[in-house]
C-alpha cells in the first residue's frame, strides 16, 4: 500500500500535464476577431424576412419561344462575409422562379452589374458591415494598412490612383478568394437549376477560362470588370465580356474592354448582346452589335458610386437619377441591332448609403418599358419572346 501513495500536490500536476496535450490547443488557438465581430445573432432572421416578398413583373405570354428573367437581388451587409451567405442571398430567387415554373430549358437568367464586386467585402470586421461608406473605407485601410503600403511603394512608378489605392490593393489581396466564390456560386445555381446565367459582373484582373472555371490574373495584371456565362452544365463559356466605358470611379483603377471584342453570348435558345452598366449609353456598342444577328439585348447593370457621363451625342446624363436609364439607355438605341426584346436589371440592398436604386426594366418590340415597382425587396423580371 505504501508505494502507491502519492501526495494530493502531486496528483493535481500529474492531471495538469495529462490535460494539456488535449486542452492546451483550445488555449492557445488565436481567435477570429472577423467572426466573432460579424456573427450578428439576428442576421438569419434577418436573411428570411426580406424572401416573404419577392415581386414578379412579367412581360408577354409562354409561346414556348425561350424567355430572359432579370434577377434583382436585395443584399444585406453579411451576404458578402462568407460563401455560404453569399449564396444564401441568391438561391431563394431562384427558388422562386422554378416553383412558378419560370424556368426551361430556353431560359436565360440575368444578374446585375458588380454583383460579384461585393466579395471583396470578405471576411472584414463588423464595422465594415454596419458603418457608412466613409467609415467602412477607413476601416478597411486600417485592417490592410501594411498590404496597402506596400502596394503603394510598387505605385510610385506606375499610374495608381491614390483616391482608390485601398480599393485596389483590396482587389489584388482578395482576387483569388472572390473568383473562387464568384465561379463556385453560378456555376453550382446553373447546375442546379438546369438554365443558363449571365452573372451580372466582377472585377478582376486579367481573368481566363480554365476547364470551364474561372480564374482570376496574377497581382501585377490590369483590372476589368467582366461579365462571366455559365451554361445549365454548371461550366462557363470561355467568352469573357470586358466593359467598354467606364464610370468616373472605375475609370481610377479598372482598364476598358475593347470595342472590337465579340459582345454576343449564344447559349440554347438565345443569342444575345451584352452591354454591361453604361455600356448601353454608347451607340457604338450598339454598332459593334448590330454586325451579327441577336434576339435580345441584356444589360447587368449598377448605380452605385455613378455621377454623370457625357454620351456619344454630347448628352450629359445624369445617373443618380433612376429615370435616366430606362429613358436613354436601351430605349431607341436598341433599334439598329434588330434585337426583339431587351432587358436592363439592378441590383438594391440595405449597404452603406445606397439610395435611389434604378427600376430595373423590360421592353418587347421597342414598346415602353416595363419597369419593376419602386419598391426595395428581391425582383425577378420574366420577359417572354
Amino acid at each position: 500500500m505504501h508505494n502507491l501513495y502519492f501526495p494530493w500536490i502531486r496528483i493535481l500536476i500529474f492531471c495538469f500535464l495529462f490535460s494539456l496535450p488535449f486542452y492546451g490547443k483550445q488555449f492557445l488557438k488565436p481567435s477570429d476577431p472577423a467572426l466573432q465581430e460579424a456573427d450578428f445573432s439576428n442576421y438569419k432572421s434577418e436573411s428570411e424576412e426580406r424572401f416573404k416578398t419577392i415581386e414578379y413583373m412579367l412581360n408577354g405570354s409562354d409561346r414556348k419561344l425561350g424567355n430572359l428573367i432579370g434577377i434583382q437581388p436585395f443584399f444585406l451587409p453579411l451576404d458578402f462575409y462568407s460563401a455560404e451567405n453569399f449564396k444564401n442571398s441568391l438561391r431563394p430567387i431562384f427558388e422562386k422562379a422554378k416553383a412558378d415554373n419560370l424556368i426551361d430549358r430556353k431560359t436565360l437568367i440575368i444578374l446585375p452589374e458588380h454583383v460579384g464586386t461585393g466579395l471583396y467585402l470578405l471576411k472584414e470586421n463588423k464595422s465594415v458591415y454596419t458603418s457608412s461608406y466613409s467609415n467602412a473605407l477607413t476601416e478597411l485601410k486600417s485592417s490592410h494598412k501594411l498590404a496597402i503600403e506596400e502596394f503603394q511603394k510598387q505605385c510610385n512608378s506606375t499610374n495608381c490612383s491614390a483616391a482608390s489605392l485601398e480599393w485596389e490593393t483590396i482587389i489584388r489581396e482578395k482576387k483569388d478568394d472572390v473568383a473562387k466564390i464568384y465561379n463556385e456560386t453560378f456555376s453550382e445555381l446553373a447546375k442546379e437549376y438546369s438554365v443558363s446565367i449571365i452573372a451580372g459582373s466582377v472585377i478582376l484582373p486579367e481573368p481566363k477560362i480554365v476547364k470551364g472555371e474561372l480564374v482570376a490574373g496574377d497581382k501585377e495584371s490590369k483590372l476589368y470588370n467582366v461579365s462571366i456565362t455559365y451554361l445549365p452544365n454548371g461550366k462557363a463559356i470561355d467568352q469573357i465580356i470586358k466593359k467598354i466605358n467606364l464610370s468616373n470611379w472605375e475609370k481610377e483603377f479598372l482598364t476598358p474592354g475593347e470595342l472590337k471584342q465579340d459582345l454576343i453570348i449564344a447559349v440554347p435558345g438565345w443569342k444575345v448582346g451584352v452591354l454591361i452598366g453604361i455600356d448601353s449609353f454608347y451607340s457604338s456598342v450598339y454598332s459593334q452589335i448590330a454586325k451579327s444577328k441577336v434576339d435580345g439585348l441584356v444589360s447587368p447593370a449598377s448605380n452605385i458610386n455613378m455621377g454623370r457621363i457625357q454620351d456619344e451625342s454630347n448628352k450629359l446624363l445624369e445617373l443618380q437619377e433612376p429615370v435616366t436609364w430606362h429613358r436613354y439607355s436601351l430605349k431607341d438605341r436598341s433599334v439598329g441591332t434588330n434585337a426583339k426584346v431587351y432587358l436592363q436589371v439592378f441590383w438594391d440592398g440595405n449597404i452603406w448609403d445606397i439610395k435611389d436604386i434604378p427600376q430595373s426594366f423590360s421592353s418587347r418590340e421597342n414598346n415602353e418599358p416595363v419597369l419593376s415597382r419602386d419598391e426595395r425587396i428581391p425582383k425577378i423580371l420574366n420577359l417572354y419572346f
